[in-house]
């Protein structure tokens, strides 16, 4: 059996544009290199979007660890309207690198 890891990055940019934060959640402790920045972790799982039957509705759900980290990033991003974009990635056998994008999401 093949086991394939995933690792989801997330890239928060505030109204001006000016990246607030990268983070990803495979390794923790740990920096990954994406898209030629360092992405740090924080405990959160990404689940993706999904349309209603009709298609008027795309829903998206980032689930954060209660802790005074994850929580302060979320509710300053929240209050300031901060964009989001989401890429979830396949890795390589070692799990340090990226192998390719699955999707991005921008929220």
């Amino acid at each position: 059996m093949a086991v394939i890891a995933l690792t989801t990055f997330v890239e928060v940019r505030d109204k001006s544009d000016k990246v607030k934060h990268r983070y990803q959640n495979s390794k923790p402790g740990e920096s990954i290199l994406f898209n030629g920045e360092q992405y740090s972790y924080l405990s959160f799982a990404y689940q993706g979007a999904a349309k209603s039957r009709t298609g008027d509705n795309l829903e998206a759900q980032l689930v954060m660890s209660v802790n005074w980290l994850s929580q302060g990033v979320a509710a300053e991003a929240v209050k300031g309207k901060w964009r989001t974009r989401i890429d979830t990635c396949v890795m390589k056998s070692d799990h340090s690198e990226v192998s390719r994008t699955l999707t991005t999401d921008h929220w």
